[in-house]
């Protein structure tokens, strides 16, 4: 029998209290096929966080608003004392929010990507961050043609 090693690759953090922000943290993760690896909210960065982001491996953490500021020191979320596997750290809150806030002003169409693209290009949370830089670039790039459509 093939032994499975557990790279953490696929590991992703959750840290969030009972809330929306961890629903949608926890369904988005499992729709990218990831594992979830939720943190308690109520439990102390130096001491239950720190064993978990040292022995998890995970590569993503989403957190909330309120337990980023209260939970995370501003080291490891300004990126220069994160010591750990982590690459992306993501404020669920505040992408909701600027996802509301596009929504309602008409200004941001939704594109859903196909089961089967998550499962085979969406692997790590460097491939995610590629994907939204990607997307970001193509609006970008559809709004400049817009404008030139414009001007002329």
């Amino acid at each position: 029998m093939e032994k499975i090693i557990d790279s953490g690759e696929y590991n992703a953090g959750i840290l969030a209290k009972p809330s929306y922000d961890f629903v949608v943290s926890l369904l988005s993760q499992w729709a990218m096929n990831l594992m979830s690896v939720p943190m308690c909210h109520t439990h102390h960065f130096d001491t239950e966080m720190t064993h978990m982001l040292e022995h998890s491996k995970m590569r993503l953490l989403m957190v909330d608003t309120v337990c980023k500021a209260s939970k995370l020191p501003q080291t490891f979320t300004d990126g220069t004392g994160n010591n750990f596997d982590i690459k992306c750290t993501l404020d669920v809150t505040e992408a909701l929010r600027m996802l509301r806030g596009h929504r309602e002003h008409g200004n941001w169409e939704l594109q859903l990507l196909p089961p089967e693209e998550i499962r085979t290009a969406l692997r790590t949370a460097d491939d995610v961050l590629a994907r939204i830089t990607a997307v970001e670039e193509e609006q970008k790039a559809k709004i400049h043609r817009a404008q030139i459509e414009e001007a002329k």
